[in-house]
């Protein structure tokens, strides 16, 4: 058996370990291979993944960096690069990884919602919602990308529309707890008090210690003159953060509104 021969047989074993969530076990046989064979872009791009999968990222680049200098026309080498500067908060540096990634595969859905998360992280909310829309006309069915558009449309005050993304995303993913917390958010912001408890109610039911949406549920009994309650939700905030300032400050105007000490 040759070098390249062998080589390519020990990157399939990686392979395999990859998917069985295996990651440092693949990338010990990624070693191997890239040790027989320098040239083998895809034990770089794919090592670069396991080192990801690990939020080894900056290792990860590195990876990437190799993949794309054997093969510059790799778009989901150009991808997976966006995506752990992304986890980084290289956000320009993303931009241009995305960027790149559409240029070569303009069908990649996940690409243009990577580039508007980016996008959103930088403040460019109106590009963000064009990427998003980009995203979601390749794939009608990717909660995340309705759920963060939403979030762009809350940015800007379109708390109307960003309720309707956020059920979208809802209906495509019931179990999404952050789309609960922020359609509340947006109905507090109109107003909707009773609605946004129903979602906050949600919320904090699939995680019982999801701060915001427990005092955001104390701010919207608050704004109902619940006080008892409200004291109750901020009591429960400052048990899981007791440094928080928003919890602290409400209980406060809680307590003096109902003469208590």
């Amino acid at each position: 058996m040759g070098q390249a021969q062998g080589a390519m047989e020990i990157y399939r074993q990686g392979i395999s370990k990859m998917s069985n969530g295996q990651y440092q076990a693949a990338i010990q046989d990624y070693n191997r291979a890239i040790e027989l064979d320098p040239r083998h872009t895809a034990a770089f791009h794919h090592r670069g993944i396991s080192k990801m999968a690990l939020g080894q990222h900056e290792a990860a680049i590195q990876d990437y960096d190799k993949a794309i200098e054997l093969d510059p026309a790799l778009s989901s080498a150009f991808f997976n690069r966006g995506t752990s500067k992304m986890a980084l908060h290289q956000h320009e540096g993303a931009l241009q990884d995305f960027d790149k990634a559409i240029e070569l595969d303009p069908r990649n859905p996940t690409a243009y919602r990577n580039r508007a998360t980016s996008q959103m992280a930088l403040g460019q909310h109106e590009a963000a919602i064009q990427e998003f829309d980009k995203a979601i006309e390749l794939d009608p069915r990717d909660p995340a990308a309705y759920r963060n558009r939403a979030a762009s449309k809350m940015a800007l005050g379109q708390h109307e529309a960003a309720i309707q993304d956020y059920d979208k995303a809802i209906e495509l993913d019931p179990a999404l707890s952050s789309a609960f917390v922020n359609r509340g958010t947006s109905k507090m912001a109109l107003r909707q008090h009773e609605a946004a408890i129903q979602d906050y109610d949600k919320a904090i039911e699939m995680d019982p210690r999801l701060v915001e949406a427990i005092h955001n549920r104390g701010v919207s009994k608050m704004a109902l003159g619940q006080h008892e309650a409200a004291i109750q939700d901020y009591n429960r905030v400052l048990e899981l953060n007791p440094s928080h300032s928003g919890a602290i400050r409400n209980r406060d105007i809680s307590k003096e509104a109902i003469g208590q000490d």
